[in-house]
């Protein structure tokens, strides 16, 4: 019954864990050497080889990472050097933690015992922190050194079980992590990557929003929807703090009709028939991707600038903006029986020039 349990909490922390169209990585910031591309675990992306991510560059072409394992979760450095992930093979039946070099195409297993998971890389590349999730005793949130070396207990006991998300600070000097209790509710606390000062409450950060509740309503009167099928058009339209820039200028939703009825946190992922954007200050609402008599939408995710969202459906990866620009740049297909809307996990990484 225990192993059951264990196995349990294991699959929980997997689910758990979903920011100009041209051909060129055109997705800049600050440092102008720095370009952005999509990285995704989709399998169906290597049309049948065992690798454990893809990165795609705008223009189509993909990077494999990590041949022979099947990925579930992964997390990588500022500027996109390195990533750390949670793997599974046919030699490691539980979940491994892998490190990748991008640039050298080199794969390194960390030893950490059968139940280290959910691994999370420094912002500067130097640690990884992790959780180990049996047995009881070692039970914990954890932080090694790249190289391996260091390994130590950060948070242990019955918190871990009430941890609900948790990640790096931006400056790798901590843990910004999120806990539930009753009857406080949810309550985000950071502690030094080292333990040296307790727990220290902070402001709710932007991935603290849980997506079943504080939507966010606007009246669509007045908004140009001119191409939207009258069927599908509404008064107003809520809207998941993660769906929206954060300047609340652009958003976007997706929704299933049928029969009349339209639901915006569908339980079916192959199902979703419309991907729609929304442009606040124009006042528009775009039809992005419509799939209604040929593929389903699986799942989009913001470009660090929030001018682009990549979209991964049944039938490839697309990239559009909330104008309704849009073109699909892989083409693949996922069977309605592949697991991709539970464990598909769709984001952008840096790539130097």
């Amino acid at each position: 019954m225990k192993n059951l349990i264990t196995l349990s909490v294991i699959l929980t922390l997997f689910i758990a864990c979903n920011d100009t169209l041209t051909s060129n990585n055109d997705i800049s910031n600050e440092d102008d050497n720095i370009n952005y591309s999509i990285i995704t675990n989709l399998s169906e992306l290597f049309q049948g080889e065992s690798y454990a991510l893809g990165i795609v560059n705008l223009d189509g072409v993909v990077t494999k990472i990590g041949a022979g394992f099947s990925c579930q979760e992964f997390s990588y450095t500022k500027d996109g050097s390195l990533i750390v992930y949670n793997a599974i093979s046919r030699h490691y039946p539980l979940p491994v933690i892998v490190v990748s070099d991008v640039d050298k195409l080199t794969d390194t297993i960390l030893d950490l015992g059968d139940y280290a998971t959910y691994p999370r890389i420094s912002p500067d590349g130097k640690y990884v922190a992790y959780m180990q999730i049996g047995p009881d005793s070692a039970a914990g949130l954890y932080i090694i050194n790249l190289n391996g070396t260091n390994n130590y207990k950060l948070l242990g006991g019955d918190l871990m079980w009430q941890i609900e998300n948790w990640d790096w600070s931006s400056d790798s000097k901590g843990i910004n992590y999120k806990i539930y209790d009753i009857p406080a509710g949810y309550t985000t606390y950071y502690l030094d990557k080292n333990g040296k000062n307790n727990p220290i409450e902070i402001d709710p950060i932007w991935i603290d929003y849980d997506p079943f509740f504080d939507k966010i309503y606007y009246s669509m009167t007045g908004f140009d929807r001119a191409d939207l099928p009258e069927a599908i058009k509404r008064d107003s339209v809520g809207f998941i703090p993660y769906q929206m820039d954060p300047d609340r200028e652009k958003a976007y939703t997706i929704m299933i009709h049928a029969g009349g009825s339209i639901l915006t946190t569908p339980p079916d992922y192959f199902n979703i028939k419309y991907l729609l954007g929304y442009d606040f200050k124009a006042k528009t609402e775009r039809i992005l991707i419509d799939t209604t008599d040929t593929q389903g939408i699986i799942l989009p995710a913001w470009s660090p600038n929030y001018e682009i969202l990549a979209v991964i459906t049944t039938k490839g990866l697309y990239i559009t903006k909330v104008d309704g620009s849009s073109r699909k740049i892989v083409d693949f297909e996922v069977a309605s029986a592949s697991p991709a809307g539970i464990y598909t996990k769709l984001r952008w990484i840096a790539r130097r020039n």
